[in-house]
């Protein structure tokens, strides 16, 4: 399933690195499969404000401790006044790679190793925000708990180009070329053709070609920010793409 689940080492982890125990899945190849990780339970979103010296804190992060807790406090108050909660978090957060999933740190089960996340998290309801920023060691969190989307399954049909993350080395086609190939494959789709047939035959992700196109189940957090997205988006049945990711261009039906 390569450009679908990522690789336990990216940014999903809070302020870089909370949360270790379910691991940060983003970004690149495939490592794990969806069984290989902990049942999650709940799914939060934050904005991370740090303050010079706390743990891993950025390296332009200049501001004290008192400073954080103003800026943080700041962004909460336009949080709860219906600002868009993903620009808030380009604005403030110190995360890295935050802006890049809007502060969506994916799940984890109750006992999530930072006791204060977990505390805080535990007794927020869905859509709820917490009502101070909740201190830890890698700065002051403006936490909102999410709906939990549940696991979701998808098939898809990938096409790759020169110079794509794990493409074949005899792919020879640019990448205006693979993603006119891509949108041609969803106009087959749409136009009736049978998606695990076209999986079977024009898929450059042959792991998944071989079955249909269909992938292992997934929940929040596992693949990749642009796919996860963009199944989300689509009703059970529903095909969507291209989407692009670091792999090429990915064309997606979500499954019931």
């Amino acid at each position: 399933m390569p450009g679908v689940i990522g690789p336990r080492t990216a940014s999903l982890a809070l302020c870089a690195a909370t949360w270790t125990a379910i691991g940060s899945i983003r970004a690149s190849a495939v490592e794990p499969s969806a069984s290989d990780l902990p049942a999650p339970s709940r799914r939060a979103r934050q904005i991370v404000v740090a303050w010079t010296g706390c743990v891993r804190a950025p390296a332009g992060v200049e501001r004290t401790k008192e400073e954080a807790r103003r800026r943080a406090r700041e962004a909460l108050a336009r949080a709860r006044s219906g600002a868009d909660f993903a620009a808030l978090v380009a604005g403030y957060s110190d995360e890295p790679g935050a802006p890049d999933r809007s502060g969506d740190i994916g799940e984890a089960a109750p006992g999530t190793p930072v006791r204060e996340l977990d505390e805080a998290l535990e007794a927020l309801a869905p859509g709820q925000l917490a009502p101070e920023p909740v201190e830890t060691v890698f700065g002051f969190h403006v936490l909102q708990r999410l709906a939990d989307a549940g696991p979701y399954r998808i098939r898809q049909v990938l096409v790759t180009y020169r110079g794509a993350l794990r493409a074949p080395p005899a792919t020879t086609r640019s990448r205006s070329e693979a993603l006119e190939r891509a949108h041609g494959l969803l106009a087959r789709l749409r136009g009736g053709a049978e998606f695990s047939a076209l999986a079977r035959a024009e898929s450059d992700d042959r792991a998944s070609a071989s079955s249909g196109g269909v992938l292992p189940e997934l929940r929040t957090g596992i693949a990749v920010p642009a796919l996860e997205k963009a199944a989300l988006a689509i009703a059970p049945g529903g095909i969507a793409g291209p989407v692009e990711t670091p792999m090429g261009f990915h064309v997606i039906q979500r499954l019931p």
